[in-house]
């Protein structure tokens, strides 16, 4: 997928119909792996039962409708593979739009593709988060709607994203807020470090008890989570490759700090959000729902990358994107758990 888009990048249309049947191919690979899972994770098993008990109908009670009626859909057409189809393809529809805002804000799709594929895991959760990770790839366009200050946009694909999965009003809500403080620390990335450095202290503290009241008094949807596991702390091993990272957002910084360019754009915006939830995944020691939460913005990491390799020698990016390999190839190739153990739905052949 990366190649292929790497070699159709001088291609750009203005129109977004036009770029997307010019990725078809990238997207029909996209699509497929997701679609064509079998027993990939934690959660398919209660998906793939949708099909044969009512056990969905909770989503109306918590007014997720959307994502009710595309159960109700995919049971339609009589095989409980079809709901995993209909959602990879929403999924993979949604993060070629979100290719798409970003190619036409100046960034090269192939080269957000490849982090995006190589860091941030979001390819392989979405597998097991089916309804959030609808969710979490409109959290970005939502930030691209915000920067460009079209809230009819905002708010209509909010309204969607709180109809599949509740919960993402909370990271629409602070989109919203990162918008209003982004006007404050234009021309001043040393904020943006200081904000950086000072979260991850700030996430170490046990605040469980302090998130579990504000989720009781606003009724929030990540209160059904109380009588689960994700109430207790994550440990060191669920966070551990969180840190793979680490080095080449140090990196980034050093490159930030020292470029003497303002970066009063739409960067500016996605760095600031990066530096106030880059860290969250450490408040899980004590809460691991905060994962959950995390998840919601772990895209960001993609544009600190992104920075580095634009600005890396050949061979710099050569031996970062060999860091890169090595971490993913042992992730997903050799030691895969979870979400990063793949079985293919082989029922239809």
């Amino acid at each position: 997928m990366t190649f292929y888009l790497y070699f159709v990048e001088k291609y750009t249309s203005p129109k977004f119909i036009k770029q997307f049947i010019l990725w078809l191919p990238a997207f029909v690979v996209f699509v497929f792996f997701p679609a064509m899972q079998s027993g990939v994770g934690t959660d398919y098993e209660t998906y793939f039962q949708y099909f044969f008990n009512h056990d969905h109908d909770l989503y109306l009670k918590k007014n997720e409708i959307l994502y009710f009626y595309i159960i109700e859909f995919s049971n339609f057409f009589g095989d409980p593979q079809v709901q995993f189809i209909i959602v990879s393809v929403i999924q993979g529809f949604l993060f070629f739009l979100l290719l798409y805002l970003l190619k036409q804000n100046g960034y090269k799709a192939w080269l957000i593709f490849l982090i995006y594929f190589l860091c941030t895991g979001m390819y392989h959760n979405q597998m097991n988060g089916l309804r959030q990770y609808i969710c979490i790839y409109i959290v970005p366009i939502l930030a691209i709607f915000a920067y460009k200050n079209k809230f009819i946009s905002l708010f209509n694909f909010s309204f969607i994203s709180f109809f599949i999965h509740a919960s993402s009003l909370m990271s629409s809500v602070l989109i919203i807020i990162f918008k209003r403080l982004n006007n404050f620390t234009l021309y001043k990335k040393n904020i943006l470090f200081f904000i950086f450095l000072l979260t991850a202290p700030i996430y170490f503290i046990d605040f469980k008890s302090i998130f579990i009241s504000a989720l009781e008094f606003f009724n929030l949807r990540f209160i059904s989570y109380m009588d689960t596991r994700y109430v207790e702390g994550a440990g060191y091993s669920k966070i551990i490759t969180k840190f793979y990272y680490l080095p080449i957002v140090l990196l980034f910084w050093f490159y930030y700090l020292r470029d003497n360019k303002s970066d009063t754009g739409m960067n500016h915006f996605f760095i600031l959000i990066f530096s106030f939830t880059y860290f969250m995944f450490l408040q899980s020691l004590s809460f691991e729902l905060m994962l959950r939460v995390w998840s919601y913005f772990n895209f960001f990491l993609i544009f600190p990358i992104y920075y580095v390799l634009q600005r890396s020698s050949n061979l710099t990016f050569f031996l970062i994107l060999i860091y890169f390999l090595i971490f993913y190839i042992v992730k997903v190739l050799i030691f895969p758990v979870a979400e990063y153990e793949y079985h293919f739905y082989s029922d239809w052949f």
